[in-house]
């Protein structure tokens, strides 16, 4: 990542909020300060306010366009030696005049090359702009397409133009060149795939007669198809409009526990439906309840309509289900002890601290009552802190019981700000003492997400331990950051845990979420923490995504849907 150059600050101008905030990204991930506005009116209104070092701006917004709003940039006395960047199509060579008219530092053509305009960026922070404007006595007049143009800049501005517009030529035309190598090769490819097609038409004539000549086979394989009707594992029915079964296969009729006899001819007697995958129960040998998956359809019986429904006995696979959810309900219940062990040491310290006080303020009192010197006044301020402590050490052990507490799966509207506070009552402490600064930015009012809170706060510890261990070995400066945020299409709650640590190695970087993968040393973890962290997410309906430089420090990104 590159250090930030806070000074630099760069106005976006532009209508489009998608096209926006794709240049806002690029840019900030360079460092610089970056800001937008809507159109030019409000460009003018943010130069003002926040004076940018340089604006890059759309031409086509509505109420003022690129052009105007720059040509009362640089008829400004205070802002004309601020660069201007216009963004633009490039259609018409009267863009080119139209720029130099408003006096625009730079032409970059869209779709743009995302390293040349930051290069072109960069060389204006380099370059004195200060001599780019100044007008002349007379002018240049130019005639383009019969149209007059008088240009009243510097021959040295326009000079410097034209440059900026060439380099951003020759950007596009290595990248023109570049599509034209590529469609050559998609021609190539094409005129192979047309060489392959007329032999594949070839061979679809001869399939046609073939097709032709087995036609009479057709009858023959009717019969074969009832046999392997009759012999499948899953039931068969076929039932009338009515809901009366036509036909019913064996293995129906084993699953229904009933002979075939007396099914057919009777009503199913189960509702119909034909959206998707419908679970029923049904009654086997011996009482035991059996529990399957039924699909129905409509077909052709007989020349009727009809319905077909097709029954999985399922019952093996929810068992198997219920065993792995247990099994999942263990890890989680693993993981949370470990975790509990984990930052003992913390809450312990964290409990310690009001207990001491406490008991320095009983010691006191015991003292004053022998030596009959009670102050009372001090005395009620002193319970009221020592009440304040105690309510503290209550709000710690209360909220143990309650992550420690058997797992359940009910999903209820949930804060995530209340879950950050929660977390860091359990982690701030331990954090501390590891001389980490933790820091958070929570954006006000954030709406509810549908969640597990004691699920959601296992994720965000999970998520500060494996900070808190790759910054072990940095000296100084060791920072966590919280930064918590609204999408801007406000359907997700964007959470962004991020550190300066050691870093995540680019070729192990895919693998960090597979249960048991580890680089911790042997007896520092199970490497189950992650792999529980995206299970969590994902049951939320969430994603989580990681992104690290080695050495530098990792940002794990959480998206949570907004609830409805």
């Amino acid at each position: 990542m590159h250090q930030e150059k806070k000074d630099q600050k760069i106005l976006i101008v532009e209508d489009t909020a998608i096209q926006a905030e794709l240049l806002r990204r690029i840019l900030a991930k360079e460092g610089y300060d970056v800001f937008i506005a809507r159109n030019g009116v409000r460009g003018l209104e943010a130069i003002r306010k926040n004076s940018p070092a340089i604006v890059v701006s759309d031409i086509v917004m509505p109420e003022m366009d690129g052009y105007e709003m720059c040509r009362r940039i640089k008829e400004d006395n205070e802002l004309s030696h601020i660069p201007v960047i216009l963004l633009t199509q490039l259609s018409d060579p009267k863009d080119i005049i139209l720029g130099i008219e408003a006096k625009a530092d730079s032409f970059i053509t869209k779709p743009y090359n995302e390293n040349h305009l930051l290069r072109q960026i960069e060389s204006f922070f380099l370059t004195s702009q200060q001599n780019k404007s100044k007008i002349t006595k007379n002018g240049l007049e130019i005639r383009i397409n019969g149209d007059r143009h008088l240009i009243k800049a510097d021959a040295s501005y326009i000079f410097d133009f034209l440059l900026s517009m060439y380099n951003d030529t020759i950007s596009q035309n290595r990248e023109l060149l570049y599509a034209q190598r590529n469609l050559k090769k998609a021609n190539d490819e094409l005129k192979k795939n047309r060489d392959k097609l007329s032999v594949s038409e070839e061979r679809y004539r001869e399939q046609a007669m073939e097709l032709e000549a087995k036609t009479s086979e057709l009858e023959e394989s009717r019969e074969s198809f009832h046999n392997i009707v009759e012999k499948s594992a899953d039931g068969v029915i076929v039932l009338d409009m009515d809901g009366k079964v036509n036909y019913i296969n064996p293995a129906g009729a084993s699953l229904l526990n009933k002979p075939r006899e007396q099914i057919e001819g009777t009503l199913f007697g189960f509702p119909l439906s034909k959206d998707g995958l419908t679970e029923i129960c049904l009654l086997g040998s011996k009482g035991k309840q059996k529990v399957a998956e039924m699909r129905v359809a409509d077909i052709k019986w007989k020349k009727k309509d009809a319905q077909l429904a097709s029954i999985r006995d399922i019952s093996e696979r929810r068992e198997m289900e219920n065993k792995s959810r247990q099994m999942q309900v263990k890890m989680l219940a693993t993981n949370k002890m470990a975790t509990l062990g984990e930052i003992s040491v913390g809450i312990a310290h964290e409990i310690n601290q009001p207990l001491t006080y406490i008991k320095s303020v009983i010691q006191g009192l015991h003292r004053d009552i022998k030596e009959n010197s009670v102050d009372y006044g001090d005395l009620s301020k002193e319970l009221k802190v020592s009440n304040r402590q105690i309510n503290r050490i209550e709000s710690i052990i209360q909220h143990l019981r309650t992550f420690g507490r058997a797992e359940d799966t009910i999903k209820i509207p949930v804060s995530i700000e209340e879950v950050l506070k929660n977390t860091i009552l359990l982690m701030g402490e331990r954090i501390r003492l590891k001389n980490i600064k933790l820091s958070n930015h929570i954006e006000s009012k954030l709406p509810e997400i549908s969640g597990n809170m004691n699920q959601l706060e296992q994720v965000f510890i999970n998520l500060f331990q494996n900070s808190v261990s790759a910054l072990k070995d940095r000296k100084e400066n060791a920072e966590i950051s919280v930064h918590v945020t609204q999408s801007e299409d406000r359907g997700s709650i964007i959470t962004e845990i991020k550190d300066n640590g050691c870093g995540i190695d680019s070729e192990i970087s895919d693998k960090i979420f597979d249960p048991f993968f580890t680089t911790k040393d042997v007896g520092e973890g199970a490497g189950l923490g992650l792999s529980i962290v995206y299970g969590i997410i994902k049951d939320h309906k969430g994603e989580i995504r990681c992104e690290s430089i080695n050495g530098k420090g990792t940002t794990f990104i959480i998206f949570l849907p907004v609830m409805k």
